[in-house]
């Protein structure tokens, strides 16, 4: 415990603990760089293609581009292209109205539920004069069974 080291000594394990601290960072930096590289090469290819998509339409094209409707149809083209069946793309002006359609109204059946252990969905609230209250759903029962169903995760199964 009371051992000395020599000046030497300490001077050689903080030059490699530096040394292996940069090495480090330095492989850290470039899988890092080369990540951004390759997410830009990727985003240059894809606009490359969209801007000659675009040139040979205009070129070819009889008639006025409405540019409104052509950005609209790229964005929704985007958004389709992600896969996602949940995801949708509206123009500012549909989206103006999809939102004043739903503006200050409750949507849905009027229920707050949780899972229980079982793995059935539990009505935790019903919320007054919903439709959930109107049909009689009471707090505290298992929702899924009750409807002749189950769910496990984020999958329902109706019988």
């Amino acid at each position: 415990m009371g051992k000395k080291i020599s000046l030497g000594a300490a001077v050689a394990v903080a030059g490699i603990t530096a040394a292996v601290t940069v090495s480090l960072t330095y492989v850290y930096a470039m899988n890092s760089f080369n990540d951004k590289v390759a997410d830009v090469n990727e985003r240059q290819a894809m606009y490359t293609k969209l801007s000659e998509i675009d040139q040979k339409a205009r070129q070819d094209y009889i008639g006025q581009i409405d540019e409104t409707k052509l950005t609209d149809g790229i964005c929704a083209g985007y958004v389709a292209g992600l896969g996602d069946l949940q995801a949708q793309y509206m123009s500012a002006e549909k989206y103006k109205t999809y939102q004043s359609g739903t503006a200050g109204k409750d949507v849905g059946v009027g229920i707050k539920t949780i899972m229980d252990e079982d793995g059935n969905m539990e009505v935790i609230q019903v919320i007054p004069n919903s439709p959930a209250e109107k049909v009689g759903f009471a707090r505290a029962i298992p929702l899924f069974p009750w409807m002749g169903g189950r769910l496990s995760g984020s999958h329902m199964e109706m019988h």
